[in-house]
């Protein structure tokens, strides 16, 4: 996963930015993000320190886990290869940006944020861990509820009705139901 961050932020850095939205505050939200979804798990592997926090479960828990956490990575990636040069980890518009509607994007408009919280809860219960089940899910919903309303009125201001009509047939996180 940190190669494919630091492949993202090489062409990231590439891309011309023409229009950004609260950079100190998005660099904040990101970093507790980060605390909870990667310092966090780690210290409960590399460490003894959470064990007081870990929870008995069988095996067959740690698996689904396991693949729990798969499948919002494999999410996580499709969302990366649909993306192309629109990605950023800001509210950023860039040159040339376009309004992605396939891949997943066909469906929910965040589906980003959709495989942080999938892989969150895989993490969870990989690790059967209180500490790390909550700081994965906490601050990731701290970020994502005080980050997603404000990109999608960026995306109102940038694509207006092209982006209100997107709105209108796609779900946030989950796809909407007809």
């Amino acid at each position: 996963m940190c190669s494919l961050v630091a492949l993202r932020m090489g062409t990231y850095a590439k891309v011309e930015k023409i229009l950004s939205r609260r950079p100190g505050r998005e660099a904040l939200l990101l970093g507790l993000a980060l605390l909870g979804m990667g310092f966090v798990p780690l210290t409960c592997l590399a460490t003894d320190w959470l064990a007081p926090f870990d929870f008995p479960v069988p095996p067959w828990v740690r698996v689904s886990g396991a693949v729990t956490y798969g499948i919002g990575f494999l999410l996580l990636l499709w969302v990366h290869l649909t993306l192309g040069h629109n990605w950023s980890p800001f509210l950023e518009i860039s040159k040339g940006h376009v309004l992605v509607t396939g891949g997943p994007y066909r469906w929910v408009r965040h589906p980003l944020y959709l495989a942080f919280y999938v892989m969150a809860v895989g993490q969870w219960l990989l690790t059967a861990n209180w500490v790390v089940g909550f700081s994965g899910v906490l601050l990731w919903s701290i970020f994502y509820l005080a980050r997603v309303g404000h990109e999608e009125e960026m995306m109102l201001d940038f694509f207006g009705e092209e982006y209100k009509k997107y709105m209108e047939r796609t779900g946030r996180l989950l796809p909407k139901l007809k």
